[in-house]
């Protein structure tokens, strides 16, 4: 199996735990996302990569769309949070340099 046809099965195995995740039938995620249920099922067994169009239409409804292309989780806004609040507290723990 090539590079490309395991990342195909990667991102249509990312496509439908994302659908599940939000308690969607392939019908209801198609039909927002602006497709019809054969082009979803498609996508979910990987015969078919989905447009930009229909990713971002994914993003709006809460799928994470860097996992589905990437298998990479996007950080949640709580650790966006604590990764901010550490450098704030590591730069005002810095020791200074003293001016001449």
């Amino acid at each position: 199996m090539s590079t490309i046809e395991r990342s195909k099965l990667s991102v249509a195995a990312r496509i439908r735990e994302e659908r599940e995740r939000l308690g969607m039938t392939q019908t209801e995620f198609g039909q927002v996302c602006g497709v019809g249920l054969h082009a979803q099922q498609y996508y979910e067994y990987g015969k078919r990569h989905p447009n930009t169009k229909y990713l971002e239409l994914a993003a709006a409804i809460g799928v994470d769309v860097q996992y589905v292309i990437t298998g990479l989780r996007s950080p949640t806004v709580g650790e966006k949070m604590v990764g901010n609040i550490a450098r704030v507290f590591h730069v005002y723990n810095a020791p200074c340099k003293p001016t001449k």
